[in-house]
């Protein structure tokens, strides 16, 4: 696998990779903290149940695209309109720490199959945040209190991630996914 950054348990890890372009530390340090963040708030075992498009798309959201830099907004309206997509599931688990539900999981097919699906979770989550932000704090709240991700969800929200999920796709079929894009 081609890793450029990672958070395992407490600890973030940069390759040396990153020196070759040093601009993208930055970005990917901030996305690796923002892992690091939501870990030691909710705990290690809060955390694995916080499905991977969430904890994907927030860190890459904070970071300002950290790990979803080599692909483009108009990348994520095309992949979505064509069905090459992740589903937002809302539940997470001991499984997903052998088998995350990643770009790979969802046959999620480009060139860097990775950062489209990190920006694809990234405008995901700017679209809940930018729709109902008074409510995305509440969630996030309620996650750190130790609600399972699935009732925090429909709590702050008043609905289920799919639903969620079927209002952006049309969101983005009709304004494009430039409308969620992060201005650094």
């Amino acid at each position: 696998a081609d890793v450029s950054a990672m958070t395992y348990r407490a600890s973030v890890f940069l390759s040396p990779k990153l020196m070759e372009n040093p601009g993208r530390i930055t970005l990917y340090l901030a996305h690796e903290l923002s892992h690091l963040h939501l870990y030691q708030h909710i705990g290690g075992y809060r955390y694995i149940k916080v499905p991977t498009w969430f904890s994907e798309g927030l860190a890459a959201y904070a970071s300002k695209g950290g790990g979803a830099d080599r692909v483009t907004d108009s990348d994520v309206g095309v992949s979505i309109a064509s069905g090459n997509h992740f589903y937002p599931h809302d539940t997470a688990g001991i499984r997903d720490l052998f088998m995350k539900r990643n770009a790979s999981y969802w046959n999620i097919e480009h060139e860097f199959k990775h950062h489209l699906f990190y920006r694809q979770c990234m405008a995901f989550v700017a679209f809940i945040q930018r729709q109902h932000p008074t409510e995305f704090r509440k969630f996030l709240l309620d996650l750190e209190k130790g609600l399972p991700f699935k009732k925090a969800f429909a709590i702050s929200f008043g609905t289920d991630t799919e639903a969620k999920w079927n209002a952006f796709k049309i969101d983005i079929g009709r304004s494009g996914a430039n409308r969620y894009r992060i201005i650094f």
